[in-house]
């Protein structure tokens, strides 16, 4: 009797444990899914976090990055490019750029885009030949010469040649002389043209930009000066002509000169990607330094282009109109690259 009551104790016993542990291990199930989900829904959920969280990471990287590439491009640009003043506009007037486009310059040969315009306008035959007056202003140290005489005969068409191609200042002169009646006559015409377009910040005096106290322009009225110039036609084809032969009559003989463009873009040494070069005018003097103004074109779309006083604006342009419209270029330029100085 006493055997069989222990052993009910100890049935009873075992029965208590295991009561227990059931319910402690139904405790512990609930409590272990609260913290870490395990069933298909709670796996579910947790992935969708993952990814989310993923997503957030991707997206901060992205702008975090594309910011960064923009700042690195800003400070390329701001290290590459390298002139006083520029302005760009395109056709239809909006800005593109603008650096000190107010500040007053000197102009040095761009100021022979003024020259060409009005010895077309005062001009009926082109190709009539006119007798060159005495020459004047035009000689001084560096001067790029035709070495043009008076009593030569010479077309005016093959003056403007020697005046856009080359950047001749005695072609420039013997035009001033013609147009103008003299040297004043000729800057009375240009600063009355001046006025007609607007460039209320320029005054010229002689008819091809060397150097000149009272002779200045900025590269806001330079870049309205560009756009008349421009819109004669015999211009923009006289600008884009790679080589060609000019006349002059000294004394009964005839003397044939070949003529070949100065402008880097024309001669292929200097090229914006896909862009196509319209035509400008180069100037140099140790006072200007390097200028150009350019026309370029894309996706028949025209832009107006005016870089004052840099080391080598021809290149500063490309680098200009890379940044507008491919920052990424930009990487390409370093300011080791050698630099080619427009000297005309």
């Amino acid at each position: 009797m006493k055997k069989r009551r222990v052993s009910i104790v100890l049935l009873g016993l075992l029965f208590i444990i295991g009561i227990s542990v059931m319910l402690y291990c139904l405790w512990f199930q609930k409590a272990f899914f609260a913290c870490q989900p395990v069933c298909a829904q709670g796996v579910s959920f947790s992935l969708q976090d993952k990814v989310l969280e993923t997503e957030m990471s991707q997206t901060v990287s992205a702008s975090m990055i594309e910011a960064a590439q923009k700042s690195s491009y800003q400070d390329n640009f701001q290290t590459s490019f390298q002139a006083e003043a520029a302005y760009v506009v395109d056709e239809t007037g909006t800005v593109l750029y603008a650096k000190n486009e107010h500040t007053k310059l000197y102009p040095a040969s761009t100021t022979k885009l003024m020259t060409a315009y009005l010895a077309i306008q005062h001009t009926e035959d082109l190709d009539a030949l006119i007798t060159v007056a005495p020459l004047e202003g035009c000689y001084e140290e560096g001067s790029l010469l035709l070495y043009l005489k008076e009593g030569d005969q010479i077309s005016m068409r093959d003056l403007l040649y020697g005046l856009l191609l080359c950047s001749y200042n005695d072609a420039a002169t013997a035009i001033a002389m013609e147009v103008g009646g003299s040297l004043e006559g000729f800057s009375d015409l240009m600063n009355a043209q001046l006025q007609k377009i607007g460039a209320k910040e320029t005054h010229f005096v002689t008819p091809h930009g060397l150097h000149h106290e009272e002779h200045y322009t900025t590269a806001y009225d330079l870049n309205l000066i560009l756009q008349m110039a421009y819109s004669v036609s015999q211009i923009q084809e006289i600008m884009l002509e790679k080589e060609v032969a000019v006349s002059i009559l000294r004394e009964g003989e005839e003397l044939v000169y070949t003529l070949k463009n100065s402008s880097f873009f024309v001669r292929d040494l200097y090229s914006v990607p896909d862009m196509t070069y319209g035509g400008g005018k180069t100037g140099y003097t140790s006072k200007a330094e390097s200028c150009l103004a350019s026309v370029f074109e894309q996706d028949g779309k025209r832009y107006y282009s005016t870089v004052m006083r840099s080391e080598d604006a021809s290149y500063m342009t490309t680098v200009l109109f890379d940044y507008y419209f491919s920052p990424q270029a930009l990487a390409a330029f370093s300011k080791t690259v050698p630099l080619m100085r427009d000297k005309a």
